[in-house]
C-alpha cells in the first residue's frame, strides 16, 4: 500500500473477516480493501476534532446521509454495559483505545502503541497428529526440518485434515521429523481464533 495520510481509516477486518474476504476473492478475482474516512460533515471539518467529538457530529447527521452514501459508512454502534457482549460476539477480537491517545500517540506502523491494547479471544481443540510438512525455508529444508504439524479429527471413522499447525520451535522442527512414531496419532491442544464454517482454524 502507499503511504496514507495520517487519520485515514483502513477497514480490513470490520464486517470483512477471512472467510468473508476469501469469498469476494473468488468472485472478483483479486484481493480488495475499503478505504475511507470522514472529511467534512454539513461545511463542519471534522479532521481536528478529538474521537469523541468527531463521533459525536457523525452520530447527529449520519441518519440524514442518502442510503447511497450511509452504506459506505458503517456506524458501528457505541457500547458501554453491553461490551461483554460485543466482546463475545466478534470474531476478530477488539482494541481498545485510550480516547486522549490519538493526538500525541498515533498508530504506528511495525510497533505496538503503549496506549491500546488489542484483545483477541482464543478457543481450544484437542485434534489428531496425522502428518507434518517439510519447511519451505531454505535454511530449515536443508536440514529436513518440519514447518508445520497437520492435524486433524475423526468423521465418519475416518481422520480428516483440518488444519496445518506452524509456530514450532526449532527443538520440534528437528524432533517431529527425526522421531516421527512419537508424534504420529498423538492427541494435541490447540490454540486458535476461530473456528471456519469448513471446520478449518483461523491462525491455529
Amino acid at each position: 500500500l502507499p503511504q496514507l495520510p495520517p487519520g485515514t481509516i483502513v477497514i480490513g477486518e470490520l464486517g470483512y473477516g477471512s472467510q468473508a474476504s476469501y469469498e469476494k476473492r473468488k468472485k472478483v478475482g483479486h484481493d480488495w480493501m475499503d478505504l475511507f474516512d470522514v472529511i467534512q460533515v454539513n461545511g463542519i471539518d471534522v479532521t481536528r476534532e478529538d474521537d469523541n467529538r468527531r463521533r459525536e457530529i457523525i452520530e447527529e447527521t449520519w441518519h440524514s446521509w442518502p442510503p447511497e452514501i450511509q452504506q459506505h459508512f458503517p456506524l458501528v454502534p457505541r457500547f458501554s454495559s453491553g461490551f461483554r457482549k460485543l466482546f463475545d460476539s466478534e470474531d476478530e477480537g477488539v482494541i481498545l483505545k485510550k480516547i486522549s491517545s490519538r493526538l500525541y500517540s498515533p498508530y504506528l506502523i511495525g510497533s505496538r502503541n503503549p496506549h491500546w491494547l488489542k484483545v483477541k479471544r482464543t478457543i481450544e481443540v484437542d485434534l489428531v497428529v496425522i502428518g507434518y510438512e517439510l519447511s519451505s525455508a531454505i535454511s530449515f529444508r536443508e536440514k529436513g526440518w518440519a514447518q508445520n504439524l497437520l492435524c486433524g479429527v475423526f468423521k465418519d471413522g475416518n481422520l480428516k485434515q483440518i488444519t496445518a499447525v506452524g509456530s514450532l520451535d526449532h527443538f520440534l522442527r528437528r524432533d517431529v521429523v527425526q522421531n516421527w512414531e512419537r508424534y504420529k496419532g498423538r492427541v494435541v491442544r490447540v490454540v486458535a481464533f476461530k473456528i471456519f464454517n469448513s471446520g478449518s482454524l483461523r491462525h491455529p
